[in-house]
């Protein structure tokens, strides 16, 4: 298996959305991302997926939390971003082939 680049991300990273809303995410959960998801371009990932979402669907498990679905390029899957609505937190990120189920927002 590839080993993953070195982690360059070292202060927290700041993100607007498609509605201009602004995001944070903590370099801990940036290194959460990186190595559990294997998401090695994460900066563009999290950027693109919140300015060109498909879709932005409410969590079924609570309203605090978003779920900001893109296509990905390959159309076979989607970028997911998951946010805290109410602490401007991205919480993670990850790829994935279906939609959550839960309220669609946007």
């Amino acid at each position: 298996m590839k080993a993953p680049p070195p982690l360059t991300i070292t202060k927290a990273l700041k993100f607007k959305d498609v509605r201009g809303l602004t995001f944070t995410l903590y370099v801990d959960t940036a290194k959460h991302i990186i190595l559990d998801h294997r998401i090695y371009h994460l900066e563009k990932f999290v950027r693109n997926t919140l300015l060109n979402p498909c879709t932005i669907i409410e969590s079924k498990y609570t309203d605090k939390c978003q779920l900001y679905y893109a296509q990905k390029k390959s159309k076979k899957g989607y970028r997911v971003v998951v946010v805290n609505i109410v602490k401007y937190l991205i919480k993670t990120a990850y790829p994935t082939k279906k939609f959550k189920e839960g309220k669609v927002i946007w």
